[in-house]
Order: structure tokens, then C-alpha cells, then sequence
């Protein structure tokens, strides 16, 4: 079963974008068990992408299991970062899901535009 943990945020000063980005970036080399990593800035401009919300960066990352988040979450490299880049968040969102066994090949329905009312 493979556990895919989805962060999204945006920070009070544009300016610190990139170095939370950096700090955030820097995690996979120190924590192991990941077996996907992706984080970058938000790009296009659609509307009402995030609700009343405007999340300007997302990172996911792919665990094999749910014990393996957990240690994500709790290593110590990942903690240190959290409490240095926590207090330069506006707002964030968290959601962990288990992803299926054939998620790469599930498919939206045809005649579907895959958006949720």
C-alpha cells in the first residue's frame, strides 16, 4: 500500500518563497523511505483552484506504508525544518491518502472533465 502524503502552502512574504522551497527540498537527502518527491511553486492561474484559498507551492511525497510517514514526520531533519518555516506560513493544508495498486492507470471517466462541483 502506498501512502501519498500532499502539502500545500502559501507564506505571508513572498520573498521567503524560495527559501522554504530550499529547506523543504533538502529533505530527501537526510530522511530515508521516500519513494516519490515532488515540490514546486504553483503555475497557471486557474480559478477558484483552492476554494475562498490561493496555495502558491505544493510538495507530495509517496511512502510505502503508513509507518513510513510517520517517520518522515517525526526525523528529526524533518522537525528542525518544520520549526523554522512554520512561523513564515500564511495558510497550509495537509492530506495523506492510500493510494489504489493500479493508481497510474486509473483514468477519468469519458465525457468527465475530472472537476468536482
Amino acid at each position: 500500500m502506498t501512502v501519498r502524503h500532499v502539502f500545500l502552502w502559501s507564506v505571508k512574504d513572498k520573498q521567503q518563497g524560495a527559501s522554504v522551497l530550499a529547506q523543504l527540498a533538502g529533505l530527501p537527502e537526510q530522511i530515508p523511505g521516500l519513494k516519490n518527491w515532488a515540490i514546486g511553486e504553483h503555475i497557471g492561474d486557474t480559478p477558484h483552484a483552492s476554494g475562498d484559498l490561493r496555495f502558491d507551492y505544493a510538495l507530495t511525497c509517496d511512502f510505502e506504508d503508513f509507518d513510513e510517514l510517520q517517520s518522515y514526520q517525526n526525523h528529526p531533519a524533518h522537525q528542525a525544518v518544520v520549526d523554522r518555516i512554520m512561523p513564515l506560513y500564511a495558510d497550509w493544508a495537509v492530506a495523506d491518502l492510500e493510494l489504489s495498486p493500479n493508481h497510474e492507470k486509473v483514468a477519468v471517466p469519458a465525457g468527465s472533465s475530472g472537476k468536482h462541483s
